[in-house]
């Protein structure tokens, strides 16, 4: 069965185009919730990006903020090397004069007397002693037990001069000698 359109033409047409019209209303109606959506898509990422973007700056300052107190810890770590190397310096020129005089006490024969001690470390030898001694032999022993010594080195007799006082015959000697810092071993 086929139908038959009775109506006017221009009821026809004016049909046509409220059927047109709806077709382009909807269609604008598709592209402006599809823009809609688009443009909620593109806000909401934008804020999440941003949100992370200051996250990771964040970050960035406290890292930023820990590698200026680690240079800091480095600097002071530096300065303390440069310290504790210093000490070490100080320590091992060091000189135990305790241990040099008792040596030399030690060291001296019978009937010694040291009249003078004499150091110049801007020259060498640095050391000098003069004293006076019975005999010119046991100035000799005291030179050769210092020279012995650890902690002189290059011991040579300046003069030897006899001398006499009311009666009392004795001998002047003068030795000059470098004095030498030898390191101890650290007790732990």
């Amino acid at each position: 069965m086929t139908g038959i359109n009775l109506l006017p033409p221009e009821i026809k047409q004016e049909r046509a185009r409220a059927k047109l019209n709806t077709v382009i209303i909807t269609i604008c109606l598709y592209v402006f919730l599809l823009f809609l959506v688009g443009s909620i898509v593109l806000e909401s990422a934008n804020r999440y990006f941003s949100f992370r973007l200051g996250q990771k700056q964040s970050e960035i300052r406290n890292i930023e903020s820990e590698i200026a107190k680690l240079k800091d810890v480095d600097d002071a770590a530096k300065n303390l090397n440069s310290t504790l190397s210093l000490i070490d310096s100080i320590e091992s020129s060091r000189i135990v004069w305790s241990n040099i005089l008792r040596e030399m006490a030690i060291d001296s024969p019978g009937k010694l007397k040291l009249t003078s001690v004499s150091i110049d470390v801007s020259k060498s030898p640095n050391f000098n002693i003069t004293g006076e001694a019975d005999s010119p032999r046991e100035a000799a022993k005291f030179r050769e037990k210092l020279e012995d010594s650890s902690n002189f080195a290059n011991t040579n007799f300046i003069s030897t001069t006899r001398a006499d006082n009311q009666g009392r015959i004795y001998y002047i000697f003068s030795i000059a000698m470098d004095l030498e810092k030898k390191k101890e071993t650290a007790k732990k």
